[in-house]
């Protein structure tokens, strides 16, 4: 696997990418403001701050918690066209906010795990990424993105855990899959 979500993602192929200490942003959309962009990657966890995620997450498989952490604290990938793709991370104290001046804040990990937990998951499993996905608003299903304790990354709807839509082995695989599928690439 890449050592960096640079890499990983390509993000050179973007022509607008802005890079910062607190990570990258892409695909400028100057009409819904500013500060609007469809693809977010925050920068990775210091390793003191991913030793604390891999506790919170056990007995969810260590491996890929400290592989997602190691390269990012949470993406957001959208387009109107295909859908939407984001990680959840882990929040910091309002000095360590200020000291990593990230480019986004990332969505809290704690929220789908402690209060909108997929219905039939396993205790054993933690939610790390979200989706919509579907060719119309009447079609789109909400995913939930997974670690398991066996070492898998699966995709589940939001509604029924037990409906795998995929999985993968690797944090690389599902991250660079995810963010083609949210950009429509």
């Amino acid at each position: 696997m890449p050592e960096d979500i640079h890499d990983l993602l390509d993000l050179g192929q973007y022509p607008d990418l802005i890079s910062e200490k607190g990570g990258y942003q892409a695909l400028h959309c100057p009409e819904h403001g500013p500060m609007a962009y469809r693809l977010v990657v925050i920068a990775p966890l210091a390793p003191h701050s991913i030793q604390g995620m891999l506790e919170w997450a056990r007995p969810a498989n260590e491996n890929l918690v400290y592989d997602l952490f190691r390269l990012t604290n949470g993406i957001r990938a959208d387009s109107a066209m295909s859908g939407r793709f984001g990680t959840y991370g882990m929040l910091h104290d309002a000095e360590e906010t200020k000291e990593r001046k990230e480019v986004a804040v990332p969505w809290d990990i704690n929220v789908p795990n402690l209060y909108a937990r997929p219905k039939g998951l396993d205790e054993g499993a933690v939610v790390v990424g979200t989706s919509t996905e579907g060719q119309s608003p009447a079609t789109e299903v909400e995913m939930a993105h997974v670690i398991t304790r066996d070492g898998r990354i699966e995709v589940i709807e939001r509604n029924d855990a037990q409906k795998i839509v995929r999985d993968y082995n690797t944090v690389g695989d599902w991250l660079t899959d995810s963010v083609q599928r949210a950009l429509g690439a």
